[in-house]
């Protein structure tokens, strides 16, 4: 049984997906069970979210590494980056 979005599109798993997954849920289950009282300012709960952190950026190399062509809008601006291939 696989689960499909931790596939790619080769229907492999993804290292980034698969540790990036663990990483955030090892960090939700890390703070459930410290909780939160202990943080009180910008680097404490850097620190504390560094699990959530990795996962989340793991995630965003996968999908960045996957589109070959991203373009942002802002303002009057637009901004894109064409991976050649």
């Amino acid at each position: 049984m696989k689960i499909q979005w931790l596939c790619d599109s080769n229907g492999e798993y993804s290292y980034a997906r698969v540790i990036g997954c663990i990483c955030i849920i090892c960090n939700l289950i890390w703070r459930l069970y410290m909780g939160v009282s202990d943080i009180n300012n910008i680097w404490q709960a850097t620190v504390a979210c560094s699990g959530f952190i990795t996962g989340i950026l793991l995630w965003l190399i996968e999908i960045f590494r996957k589109l070959p062509n991203i373009s942002i809008k802002a303002g009057d601006k637009e901004y894109s980056i064409h991976k050649g291939e």
